[in-house]
């Protein structure tokens, strides 16, 4: 069993009801994978067969249009998740993933997190806030791209990259 995945799986607020028994039977589920910098965890369309969750490093979700635009949907560091919503809905991954520093990844097997969400009502439902949440900031991404000017918009990033 690995302490890494054990570390990250700890991070993860999904996962936090868990019994430190639970959370050590389901790091044995899980397998790590290593990024290098601008190496994609996958792409938009491929199929999940997982969720990732964030040991270390940084991920960028972008979406890359047929004319090579690219759009950064959000950046994730250690403890976040990726590919919630596909891994319910079993369509390919929204977006793709590409790190943006040398990142460590724990892959947490499909099967393995809806047996978790069948039997731990308190992961079901902080998944599903999550997501929720996700959805509120791409319907914020989605009124900025298509309601405000360049202007204003870069003004917003800069007001928000100067608070963080």
């Amino acid at each position: 069993m690995s302490l890494i995945a054990i570390d990250a799986l700890k991070r993860v607020k999904y996962f936090r009801s868990l019994s430190a028994a639970e959370l050590a039977r389901l790091a044995r589920r899980c397998r790590q994978r290593a990024l290098k910098r601008g190496e994609h965890a996958f792409e938009a369309g491929d199929p999940c067969h997982g969720l990732l969750v964030g040991a270390e490093g940084a991920v960028e979700m972008r979406q890359i249009s047929p004319r090579g635009r690219e759009q950064v949907l959000h950046a994730e560091g250690a403890g976040a998740t990726l590919g919630e919503a596909p891994l319910f809905d079993g369509q390919g991954y929204i977006a793709s993933a590409v790190a943006i520093a040398p990142t460590r990844l724990v892959f947490v097997p499909r099967e393995a997190v809806l047996d978790l969400c069948r039997h731990h009502l308190a992961v079901a439902l902080s998944m599903l806030e999550a997501m929720a949440r996700r959805v509120r900031s791409f319907a914020g991404l989605v009124e900025d791209l298509a309601f405000r000017q360049v202007t204003e918009r870069l003004a917003r990033h800069l007001e928000a990259s100067a608070a963080a």
